[in-house]
């Protein structure tokens, strides 16, 4: 009867998550248990899978067919994982949060993202007492405490927290860039990182609808508007620095190593990050990548390129 009335009686202890029926319930609890669990196991390769579909799904990556990215060669077994994979080249996000309207490209991070607005947070990091619906979320969340990045690349010194953006960094190193800057020729695996690039040189931004500040990207007003709730949950493990995002703390970690893997090729300088090496080797080249578009100036950063605009070319 629950089918007919919306009413989801049955709820999944782990997760908060709903159900009308017992079998969807029963289907749906065996996401919780571990890899030795799951009853359906791949006789090529270890996976183990919580349903035949899955694991059906997943045998046909050991079959011989291969469908090709035309964009970066990268391969699939199927052309659904091709056309979700495609969507990192086009910008394309189709999946949108109805409460926050946050979109994504793909089903899945979509999925993980609604958790987040769930009420009931059982997962707790014992560090700085922020909460989490899944116990991944958490995992992720405890790199930023202990610094910790498990995800190396192998062609520059980079390294990651998370998987995701490991794998989006290695299309940079793709030899097919072919979102192009139509100014500075600068290129791009990803048709959203040349739109980001592209405020840098227009001085458009993304304002923020409490103070009218303005970002280049949608990551970066986002992380802002979390300075206007007061609340700083990301907490220093070694000195007890507190800050509103994660990225913030990550960077402020390396103030407490000495290690500076990051050499400039022209003079003796090391740094702690890419990009402020990046920065640093302009001052060799004469490089100015940010032109304003009103007066002839151009700038190193993007940022004294946006205060330039602000203080000379008020409307």
């Amino acid at each position: 009867m629950g089918t007919h009335t919306g009413r989801k009686p049955i709820e999944c202890k782990e997760c908060g998550k709903c159900f009308t029926q017992g079998r969807a319930f029963a289907c749906h609890r065996r996401t919780h248990e571990t890899e030795s669990e799951r009853p359906y196991k791949c006789e090529q390769c270890p996976r183990t899978f919580t349903s035949k579909t899955l694991l059906k799904n997943h045998a046909k990556k050991h079959e011989t067919q291969t469908l090709h990215c035309n964009v970066c060669e990268k391969t699939y077994s199927n052309m659904g994982n091709l056309k979700a994979h495609m969507r990192l080249h086009s910008g394309e996000t189709p999946y949108s949060c109805h409460i926050c309207n946050r979109k994504f490209a793909q089903s899945n991070s979509h999925s993980y993202h609604m958790k987040t607005h769930l009420m009931d947070k059982p997962f707790s990091c014992d560090i700085c007492s922020y909460a989490f619906t899944t116990n991944g979320q958490l995992v992720n969340h405890r790199r930023l405490h202990t610094g910790e990045k498990p995800y190396a690349c192998t062609l520059c010194p980079k390294r990651f927290t998370q998987k995701v953006s490991f794998s989006v960094h290695m299309m940079s190193h793709g030899g097919n860039k072919q979102h192009l800057c139509s100014i500075c020729g600068k290129k791009y695996s990803l048709n959203g990182q040349l739109v980001n690039h592209m405020r840098s040189h227009s001085g458009e931004t993304l304002k923020c609808s409490l103070c009218g500040k303005g970002y280049t990207t949608p990551a970066n007003l986002a992380a802002h508007k979390k300075i206007h709730s007061g609340i700083k949950p990301h907490v220093c493990a070694v000195c007890g620095k507190r800050f509103y995002v994660p990225s913030k703390l990550a960077y402020h970690m390396r103030t407490h190593c000495e290690d500076r893997p990051f050499a400039c090729s022209v003079c003796p300088k090391r740094f702690k990050t890419a990009n402020v090496m990046k920065i640093h080797v302009r001052t060799h080249t004469g490089e100015r990548p940010y032109q304003c578009t009103l007066c002839e100036k151009a700038f190193t950063i993007s940022s004294r390129l946006a205060s330039h605009k602000r203080t000379h070319h008020k409307k």
